[in-house]
């Protein structure tokens, strides 16, 4: 699917396609259906890629139930159904969308979520 056509679908559309896709994977995963049914003998594609280019992750990693923004690093902390990664180019959108950024976020983060809030509390 092209990400471009998702981004779209999932930020400019109504938040319940959003909740759609999650609530599929959660159907999904309470069923053992697709991936789920061998999910505790195979490799995540993050993962393997990381086994095999020894490179760190770089997408940060919402959490679509808590509204919390991980670091990279710290993907894994999220129920699998609930991650929605953002590559670091898109970080500001998912601060837009009211992810709010762990502790473990570079302190930038944190600087920009408090403007997007004051600017929020001042428009009201």
């Amino acid at each position: 699917m092209n990400i471009t056509f998702l981004h779209n679908r999932l930020f400019q559309q109504p938040h319940d396609t959003l909740e759609k896709f999650r609530d599929a994977a959660v159907k999904a995963k309470r069923n053992n259906l697709g991936i789920w049914e061998y999910i505790d003998c195979i490799l995540l594609p993050m993962e393997l890629r990381f086994l095999t280019r020894r490179e760190l992750p770089v997408k940060h990693c919402a959490d679509l139930e808590r509204n919390l923004l991980y670091s990279p690093q710290y993907y894994f902390k999220v129920p699998i159904e609930n991650r929605l990664f953002f590559y670091p180019k898109d970080v500001l959108t998912a601060l837009q969308k009211k992810f709010r950024p762990m502790p473990d976020c570079d302190g930038w983060l944190h600087k920009v979520w408090n403007a997007l809030r004051e600017k929020e509390e001042r428009g009201k």
